[in-house]
């Protein structure tokens, strides 16, 4: 993915001396320089604000299904970080539908052998991958 050139606000906020900005603000300007790490930084607060849950004593059976749930929320939160990227930067105009198309047939076939399920679940999961990747922020908008 090319690398996205930083917004005028974004360059305004960050010439700014450190002490008018506090270190939350520039953490969150920080993680969002890129299109990559905008796209990770999506999927990890999805992923934490989802399973946080489950990491309490008494939520989880046990460590493998907490680790697989987390997982899950992960690769769910990076396919909405990528449908927001790609819908949103002008540079992916002509190719963004391929990657959502792309990450969500590979997202959901992931998340189908993760749950270690029959492999025409794994395809019927690709197929739906594949469906929501195109449709993309029609859904996404409403999460």
């Amino acid at each position: 993915m090319p690398r996205r050139r930083p917004s005028k606000v974004l360059k305004d906020q960050l010439s700014k001396p450190v002490a008018e900005i506090g270190w939350v603000s520039r953490a969150f300007l920080r993680a969002f320089r890129s299109d990559a790490s905008g796209v990770l930084t999506i999927g990890f607060l999805f992923a934490v604000s989802y399973g946080v849950p489950y990491f309490f004593p008494g939520e989880a059976s046990d460590i493998r299904s907490t680790v697989i749930l987390f997982l899950v929320f992960l690769i769910l939160g990076v396919f909405l970080g990528i449908i927001v990227v790609t819908e949103e930067e002008k540079s992916y105009r002509k190719s963004g539908w391929i990657i959502r198309i792309f990450y969500g047939v590979v997202a959901f076939a992931s998340i189908g052998v993760m749950i270690s399920a029959p492999l025409e679940h794994v395809a019927i999961a690709a197929l739906i991958g594949a469906v929501l990747g195109y449709f993309g922020i029609y859904w996404a908008k409403w999460i």
